[in-house]
């Protein structure tokens, strides 16, 4: 029998998944980005069950070796479509969930018909052993699967933002993408203990390791504002790499000259750029011109997304207020957030992407002139 008290391990993994329980609770009913925050409260419920079952099997020594394995089969199936279906539901602005959802979960409910009986019984069961082996692997790959497709669906969502934000910083989920590649190193673990055929023993590394991957990410959701307050329809075209991405456009090359003449002249005499906030619907409909055709303007016309036309702008105007006497009481930062900057990070790559230095090296250049 384990000595549980004499174990920090399963310590930790017991207070893991009791505050997991808590944290699932909370997001469960937080607002802003319903959708997601359920389905990630749902993944860290049960993640949190199983792992206090894994700590009380192992802490009572009721356990067998082979149940533990057993237990991680079931719901390595489960792990993989609720990581997509959170990221999905967080890129996208969902109402409600989506029934065909479910079809995701199909792998994990014929596993679990599999493999459940053989954990009620909860006494050793003679597997075969390369059956046993050759689901774990399926598991395994069933998992990357789903990685993957977060990760792409991450891609999109950035371009998209991209395409219709002018500030991101807060909403362009690198913390997500960041614990999505800590999470496959988890699995990447994993894997090789499966292959090495290394003792049962050495998942419970494995277990805390996803334990503070998944409430990372848990605890960072507190912090996600809700990304999509607006409608869905107020968001650029859904991007596309391909060479006919606007090939069924109806906007005309006639149409399109005049569209973008009227957008520079905007540009330069208003400067919408200004708003910290700009936004591709709120431009468009300052022009009176349809969301889509003048995203279509700024990506195929001038070759750039919305994000980096407005920042264009907003670091010319910057550019501007070093040059100037007018500005001289101001310090960088400001300078960044008058030009309608919301980051100095922003600032300072927009700023060196248009001039090849960044702003400091160029107000140190213009008083060393002076």
């Amino acid at each position: 029998m384990t000595n549980y008290l004499h174990n920090p391990i399963l310590v930790v993994l017991t207070f893991l998944g009791f505050h997991g329980i808590i944290l699932a609770m909370l997001l469960f009913f937080k607002k802003g980005n319903p959708i997601a925050n359920r389905i990630l409260a749902f993944k860290i419920l049960i993640f949190s069950v199983t792992l206090l079952i894994h700590s009380f099997t192992s802490s009572t020594g009721i356990d067998h070796p082979r149940h533990h394995s057993r237990l991680l089969v079931i719901f390595i199936f489960l792990f993989g479509p609720i990581l997509f279906l959170y990221v999905y539901s967080l890129t996208e602005d969902l109402s409600k969930f989506e029934k065909k959802s479910l079809n995701h979960f199909i792998p994990f409910f014929c596993i679990a018909l599999y493999w459940i009986p053989t954990i009620i019984i909860l006494k050793p069961i003679d597997f075969i052993p390369v059956l046993h082996r050759a689901v774990i692997i399926l598991g395994i790959i069933h998992i990357f699967f789903y990685i993957f497709r977060s990760i792409k669906i991450l891609r999109i969502y950035q371009i998209r933002i991209k395409n219709s934000f002018s500030h991101i910083e807060r909403i362009n989920l690198k913390w997500l993408a960041f614990l999505i590649i800590a999470y496959s190193l988890v699995w990447i673990y994993f894997s090789i203990l499966q292959f090495l055929f290394m003792a049962p023993q050495n998942l419970i590394y494995f277990w805390l390791l996803v334990a503070i991957v998944i409430y990372t990410i848990g605890i960072f959701t507190f912090k996600q504002p809700e990304i999509f307050s607006a409608k869905k329809s107020n968001l650029a075209p859904e991007s596309n790499q391909s060479k006919n991405k606007y090939k069924k456009s109806s906007l005309t090359e006639e149409r399109s000259t005049v569209h973008l003449n009227r957008l520079i002249e905007k540009m330069k005499q208003d400067k919408p750029y200004l708003n910290g906030d700009l936004t591709l619907s709120g431009l468009a409909g300052a022009l009176s011109i349809p969301i889509h055709h003048l995203s279509q303007i700024i990506n195929e016309r001038l070759k750039v997304n919305f994000f980096d036309f407005v920042n264009q702008y907003r670091a010319e105007e910057a550019k501007t207020m070093l040059e100037s006497k007018k500005y001289d009481h101001l310090c960088l930062a400001d300078i960044g957030f008058e030009a309608g900057f919301n980051s100095v990070s922003t600032f300072n790559k927009s700023f060196k992407k248009k001039f090849k230095s960044p702003p400091s090296e160029h107000q140190k250049a213009l008083k060393s002139r002076n």
